[in-house]
């Protein structure tokens, strides 16, 4: 697949370790993360159902091995526990790579009206990986929580994803809605709540190719054209097109022990890997 110097800018957005989950690639188009409100929209129509298959079955390490620990972020000031939920590399496919993760300090969002991190967590990690510069990307994030809290966000998610089928995100540089999707993802316990959702972004503004020309001097109204004017015609510049991307997202959350476990698929105008979280779910192993 060619890449169009939009599309690169956009990729390399999302790949820059740091702003929030799902929301890091509207920075590319001068929009900030936005911070999100409780509420689904206008529904969009009837869900759709993606189904994701996971790779051939590959060795899957413990959780706990060192290749997730070592490459994994961590958040300031946390107790360590959110570390031996980080998946080691034998959890994405052949060819992926390890990415700089983002920074842990929080993803306050909601979906369709659930809040992702209802109270500050006790622990945090995450870790990335992908395909390319160019993507596709995987991110796994890990939260730790006391009490009935993670139980709690993983039961509204089960609850409110069915009949979901849009939410919008608001900041002071405006609003933002992901279209919602149903997504089934092979393997995957009843444990597990998974969903696509896509946000169309910004068009760039168009970028000339080449330096202006300096205008020409007015005609008369009146006046006939000169010899020179219908043997040559003025340079012109070229602009590349204005376009509009999308971003798609796979998603899937769920629950172990008293950590929330949330694993996104992601990519810009291209479905994401359709193994990939697959794969990454199937390394968690069953709730315990």
């Amino acid at each position: 697949m060619t890449w169009s110097p939009t599309q690169r800018r956009l990729l390399a957005a999302v790949a820059a370790p740091a702003g929030a989950l799902l929301l890091a690639s509207c920075s590319a188009l001068g929009l900030q993360a936005p911070v999100a409100t409780p509420g689904v929209t206008t529904p969009l129509g009837a869900p759709t159902v993606e189904t994701l298959e996971p790779q051939t079955p590959t060795q899957i390490p413990s959780p706990t091995g060192a290749g997730g620990q070592q490459s994994a972020g961590t958040m300031p000031g946390g107790n360590g526990m959110a570390q031996v939920l980080v998946l080691g590399d034998e959890a994405v496919p052949p060819g992926w790579v390890d990415a700089t993760p983002r920074e842990t300090g929080g993803y306050r969002m909601s979906v369709c009206g659930v809040d992702l991190e209802p109270t500050s967590p006790l622990d945090g990690a995450q870790r990335r990986w992908q395909l390319s510069a160019n993507g596709r990307f995987l991110e796994q994030h890990v939260r730790v929580y006391t009490g009935g809290t993670a139980a709690a966000v993983v039961a509204n998610l089960q609850r409110a994803i069915p009949s979901c089928t849009s939410y919008t995100t608001r900041d002071g540089g405006g609003t933002a809605t992901y279209r919602v999707e149903r997504l089934r993802v092979a393997g995957a316990g009843a444990d597990i709540v998974a969903w696509r959702q896509k946000l169309t972004l910004p068009r760039a503004v168009p970028q000339s190719t080449q330096a202006p020309t300096a205008p020409a001097s007015p005609t008369s109204p009146t006046a006939l054209p000169t010899a020179a004017a219908t043997t040559a015609a003025a340079p012109t510049t070229a602009v590349e097109p204005a376009q509009s991307h999308e971003l798609i997202q796979d998603v899937a959350v769920t629950r172990r022990g008293s950590s929330v476990v949330l694993l996104a698929s992601y990519s810009i105008d291209q479905a994401p890997q359709a193994d990939v979280l697959a794969t990454a779910v199937k390394a968690l192993g069953p709730q315990r």
